[in-house]
């Protein structure tokens, strides 16, 4: 894990908007144990890609895991209503291909 988290910090120096290089970042921390350490990286990930339910769900685990609950729940909140959303967009699209 120590690994991935040297090629997740270098990705990142070489490009600080690569989205899925934080979010791999900010799981890396997660699973090393390094919450607090998790939480800037998920943050930014979210801020670049709001829509991500990923980025939500690791982002209130961290969340949680620092004691942050009310943030936790807020990023929890986030996460479903995204992914609710996104159902119903590819219900929708479903049920226009069906017609």
């Amino acid at each position: 894990q120590q690994a991935a988290r040297d090629h997740f910090k270098a990705a990142v120096a070489a490009n600080p908007n690569y989205q899925e290089a934080l979010l791999g970042l900010g799981q890396t921390e997660l699973a090393l144990n390094n919450s607090n350490a998790a939480i800037q990286p998920l943050e930014r990930a979210v801020r670049l890609a709001p829509d991500s339910v990923q980025a939500h769900f690791v982002l209130g685990a961290a969340l949680r895991r620092a004691g942050r609950t009310s943030d936790a729940l807020h990023q929890q909140q986030l996460a479903e209503k995204i992914q609710a959303d996104q159902r119903a967009r590819e219900a929708e699209k479903l049920g226009s291909v069906r017609k």
